[in-house]
């Protein structure tokens, strides 16, 4: 295998895997963001009015949940992917990059 081969091929994986880094990353922060709503939520009303406002919020988020459950299986599913793909020595080296900060692939 050629040296522009193998650079290939690590630029193909590093920006794949930053890709699901980033993905990654927004379904975390909106899974926080969500934690966190949830949190203020008060006890459970003891008035009619309180409880359907607590219920119109829960129906909204359970529909929130459904929307995004495409974005998660599919980011889940590249994952797995790459994971099979991927060599478990450029796993390590990815993942040192990643830890790192670089932006640059690594030297070969």
């Amino acid at each position: 295998m050629s040296c522009d081969s193998l650079r290939e091929r690590v630029e193909f994986h590093r920006e794949r895997w930053a890709g699901l880094i980033v993905l990654l990353e927004e379904l975390w922060s909106w899974l926080k963001m969500m934690d966190e709503e949830l949190t203020r939520q008060l006890p459970i009303g003891e008035d009619v009015r309180t409880l359907l406002q607590q219920q119109g919020y829960c129906m909204a988020l359970q529909s929130e949940l459904t929307s995004r459950r495409q974005v998660f299986d599919h980011t889940l599913k590249q994952l797995c992917l790459c994971l099979a793909l991927q060599p478990a020595d450029g796993l390590c080296e990815i993942s040192r990059e990643t830890a790192a900060g670089q932006s640059s692939p690594p030297s070969i």
